[in-house]
């Protein structure tokens, strides 16, 4: 009985963490606190708890602890990059002198993971002027179109794709 109980109060103190993670994340992304959307935060970041009760057990593990720091260093270098992408992307739109190129690159990942491919590719498409065409999962490839300026400079390109690919392996694997 003491196994059992011992299981149990792992996965409630489990769900109570993911909890409050997304309680934090409903109100940093609201902006203000007040009783109103505290009331709907609480609803709403219980509802996945509710619906995906082992789901957060698996998740929430003290390996994930570690990996944190290097979780919050890539979601600030993303930031970084994102917003670099989007102002040459807003500076090429204003400059219609400048001669665009677009490229398309095959990049050979080393991840194994398949949550790690897939934040791979969600990244490098969610950075402006790449877009993620195809992932070959038994080649081991991605498929990514750059739009640029520089994109005939293939080493930038894939430097920076490197340089996530490396995050990402810390974070995932």
């Amino acid at each position: 009985m003491g196994k059992y109980l011992k299981e149990i109060f792992k996965r409630l103190y489990h769900n109570f963490l993911a909890w409050f993670i997304l309680l934090g994340a409903w109100i940093i992304y609201i902006g203000h606190l007040t009783l109103v959307n505290l009331i709907l935060g609480l609803i709403i970041s219980a509802a996945p708890i509710i619906i995906f009760p082992e789901l957060f057990t698996k998740i929430i593990t003290p390996k994930a602890y570690k990996r944190l720091p290097f979780l919050l260093v890539f979601l600030l270098y993303l930031l970084i990059e994102v917003f670099l992408a989007c102002y040459r992307m807003a500076y090429f739109t204003v400059n219609t002198k400048i001669n665009l190129k677009s490229s398309i690159y095959i990049y050979e990942y080393g991840l194994t993971n398949s949550t790690a491919i897939f934040f791979l590719a969600t990244v490098i498409t969610l950075t402006p002027g790449t877009l993620v065409l195809d992932i070959a999962r038994t080649e081991d490839k991605l498929y990514i179109h750059a739009l640029d300026q520089f994109s005939k400079d293939k080493g930038a390109v894939m430097a920076n794709i490197e340089l996530m690919e490396k995050w990402l392996r810390r974070i995932f694997e």
